[in-house]
């Protein structure tokens, strides 16, 4: 949710600045780790829509996209024979910035190898290096287009060609034996494959969908884990069994053994699926000792986490690794120890997906420059104005929530009733936290089982003849819109108002009650674009949207003091760009965008900033105009990752900041 600038009696003063600051990146640390590559030179993480980094425990360095390789890095392999060449295989399913990409130094620069690789979808998640020269290496392609853009490509000539081979799966990751190298495995959706000639002829070995596979450095025993548990091979990947005594609530995520002698020990990480009423999806890791016959699950549990990739140290069979999904990269030094210790070695990892911000400006009432961010697995991060410090919590599972590790949809934050409280969206349900989302608990009305919630926002004003302060709280759901004035505690359902709203954008017309505006896309021709209301939500009309394309104005609006002038953002197809209304919705204008590129259109948030001028945050980086739309300039600088989400205001008087969620990026700010 975007929270807009509300005004007092016109525009907020704010300082003119004759250059543009560059963005500087907040927090949080963290990100959805899905692979831990450790080579002789560094670490190497990345992960689902997140920077990938490298470096060493809490002095990490984020590959940035200039460097040549974009987010979301599902996989590293590093050259046994020299360790300064790396593949990354890329999964990037709506930017289609996928693909596979090579460094020959290290991690400094990369590039993108494309001959001979599937170009019907880009979509990466494996790779493996042959051990014993530098130019034959393995990737593994998901991509749901039929053969030949699914399954495993081999290269020969160190990446500058790839043949595809004769296995067409769905492949999660891809492991070469140490001991001969014409022998590779694929884990897969369809099983484990093999194949003992370099490629050309593969065959199933182990059913069951597999998501991880590790082999032994004396090649023979193989490992393989998925939503079944673990599977193993103890003579080189002929013959399969299913390995211990894993509790069937266990989904398997990733497997990793242990480098020096005894060489028995084995770890898998994952997610625990038991009962009682919720889905839980707590991360887990389990330990044998005992090349995998039985097991034992460490106590360290990750709430709402799941573990999603793990690795021992090359040269400490105590010391491993786990990255979790949406907290980043955990350590412990006595992984052998009846009962481990983990601590979080994100110190300068920030590659946290970032979907939403809630922030407050302090201009009327008690105020606050608190900000919040929601990110995925269920987590609400909160940033201490004082501290500048990034604290993450969990939001719990409820009836009629959304459960699991679903990403928060939306947030809203409100610093009058009482102080400091924040709601998040839970799929039928709304949940609050009065304590910075330390805890966490459920409004008591629900909207109706099935009826989705799809936005949140609070609104503040002055009430008049009394001057006091007021909020209200409005939800948007898939039948129409719900509005509380006490906190959250009661809910009533406002008829004729707009179904499936997106954004909700307030201006304070003092000393009136606020206007608010809804963006809706729909379906439904002819009821979707901007709604207005004059009296705190409880009532509604649709403008004539004159000029705005059908069905939707998009999810991004923002509106000036007068409340006449409106910037709206779309990013639907050929109809993305920035609108603009000087008349409360009734007309809209296209500003033109004309020599951006095409994500740099994918308008995701729009705020009015100082002396006039707009920011829109964009797929493909922030936007600004100082002349009423009539020109755009990237205003991208300091952004390590250029895919942005909402875009919301922060600060006290004398002291304000833009704030921007990136897709992997965590957040950043700059001056307002």
């Amino acid at each position: 949710m975007k929270l807009s600038t509300l005004v007092v009696g016109g525009m907020l003063a704010a300082s003119a600045r004759s250059q543009s600051p560059p963005w500087f990146t907040t927090g949080p640390v963290g990100g959805r780790i899905r692979e831990i590559e450790i080579n002789p030179l560094a670490i190497f993480v990345g992960g689902n829509r997140m920077t990938p980094h490298f470096g060493f425990v809490n002095a990490w360095s984020r590959i940035r996209e200039a460097s040549g390789l974009p987010p979301n890095a599902r996989d590293f392999a590093w050259s046994p024979v020299n360790p300064s060449i790396l593949y990354a295989a890329n999964m990037e399913q709506e930017l289609l910035t996928g693909g596979v990409f090579q460094t020959a130094d290290g991690g400094a620069t990369w590039v993108e190898l494309t001959s001979g690789l599937s170009v019907k979808g880009k979509e990466y998640r494996a790779a493996a290096c042959n051990p014993t020269n530098s130019v034959t290496a393995y990737v593994g392609n998901t991509a749901s287009a039929p053969a030949p853009a699914q399954g495993v490509y081999v290269t020969s000539d160190g990446g500058a060609t790839w043949a595809h081979t004769s296995l067409a799966q769905f492949v999660n990751a891809l492991a070469v034996s140490p001991t001969d190298p014409d022998t590779v495995f694929a884990a897969t959706n369809g099983g484990v494959f093999s194949t003992e000639d370099g490629g050309s002829n593969w065959a199933q070995v182990s059913p069951g969908s597999s998501f991880d596979i590790v082999v032994h450095p004396l090649g023979t025993e193989v490992y393989a884990v998925g939503d079944g548990g673990v599977t193993r091979s103890l003579d080189g990947g002929h013959s399969w069994s299913q390995a211990g005594s894993l509790p069937s609530s266990f989904v398997g995520r990733g497997v990793s053994l242990a480098p020096t002698a005894p060489l028995t020990t084995v770890f898998a990480s994952g997610a625990d699926n038991s009962p009682p009423a919720l889905f839980s999806n707590d991360g887990v890791i389990h330990r044998s000792t005992d090349a995998g016959t039985t097991w034992t699950q460490l106590s360290t549990v990750f709430p709402h986490n799941p573990c999603e990739a793990v690795a021992v140290d090359p040269v400490s069979n105590n010391t491993l690794y786990a990255g979790v999904d949406g907290r980043g990269l955990f350590r412990s030094l006595d992984a052998l120890a009846p009962n481990p210790t983990f601590s979080d070695v994100n110190g300068g990892l920030i590659g946290t997906r970032v979907l939403e911000i809630a922030a407050q400006v302090q201009v009327i009432g008690p105020g606050s420059d608190k900000v919040f961010a929601g990110g995925d697995s269920r987590t609400v991060w909160f940033r201490d104005p004082t501290t500048g410090v990034w604290t993450a919590n969990d939001v719990p599972d409820i009836p009629n929530g959304c459960n699991g590790w679903a990403p928060i949809g939306a947030i809203a934050f409100d610093p009058d009733v009482p102080q400091n409280r924040v709601y998040v969206e839970d799929c039928q349900r709304i949940q609050f936290s009065d304590d910075d989302g330390a805890t966490w608990s459920p409004t008591v009305s629900g909207f109706g089982l099935g009826n989705d919630v799809t936005e949140i926002a609070v609104g503040r004003g002055i009430a008049p003849g009394s001057g006091q302060s007021f909020s209200t709280l409005l939800v948007g759901t898939a039948t129409g819109a719900f509005r509380s004035t006490d906190g959250g505690l009661t809910f009533q359902a406002v008829a004729g108002s707009p179904a499936f709203v997106e954004d909700f954008s307030f201006v304070l017309q003092y000393p009136n009650v606020p206007t608010i505006l809804a963006a809706v896309p729909t379906p439904a021709a002819g009821v979707g674009g901007m709604w207005i209301s004059v009296n705190d939500g409880q009532a509604w009309t649709r403008p004539a949207n004159a000029g705005l394309p059908s069905p939707e104005l998009s999810t991004a609006f923002d509106v000036s003091g007068a409340g006449a002038e409106i910037y709206g953002g779309s990013s639907t197809g050929t109809l993305e760009g920035v609108y603009r209304s000087t008349d409360f919705g009734a007309s809209w204008t296209l500003t033109p965008l004309g020599g951006l590129t095409s994500l740099q259109r994918q308008v995701v948030g729009v705020t009015i900033g100082a002396g006039g001028s707009v920011l829109a945050s964009t797929r493909g980086g922030v936007l600004r105009t100082t002349n009423q739309g009539t020109t755009w300039t990237a205003f991208s600088n300091g952004l390590f990752n250029t895919r942005c989400g909402k875009i919301a205001v922060a600060g006290v008087a004398g002291s304000m900041f833009n704030y921007v969620a990136t897709e992997g990026g965590g957040v950043s700010r700059v001056p307002r």
